[in-house]
């Protein structure tokens, strides 16, 4: 999924236009959200210095995500990925985890 965000958004960071240096994906709605997790409409690339702030709710960093994935996707493939996830149960921590461990166990 990394690849593929990094493909689209041309290993560039969608805020701030960084090219070619370590980046985040950034899931615009919530990681928790199971329904939502691996659907590349819902992922942004993001520099590590712009994905912080824009975690810790820094100035307008969540709403200019918004923006961009708004341009890039549209208006209804936002809508359809509201309502999928407002009908799918969220991560739950001990899922969390498991995944983790998954994920270690795959990339080692």
């Amino acid at each position: 999924m990394k690849e593929a965000v990094w493909r689209r958004d041309k290993a560039t960071c969608q805020l701030c236009g960084a090219k070619n240096i370590p980046c985040d994906v950034d899931h615009w709605i919530s990681r928790r959200n199971m329904s939502t997790y691996f659907d590349l409409n819902n992922l942004t690339l993001l520099c590590k210095s712009c994905h912080t702030k824009k975690s810790f709710g820094y100035a307008d960093f969540t709403e200019r995500v918004t923006d961009i994935v708004r341009e890039r996707e549209g208006e209804a493939v936002m809508q359809e990925l509201r309502q999928t996830a407002n009908t799918v149960k969220k991560w739950q921590i001990d899922e969390m985890e498991h995944l983790i461990e998954i994920y270690k166990n795959i990339f080692q």
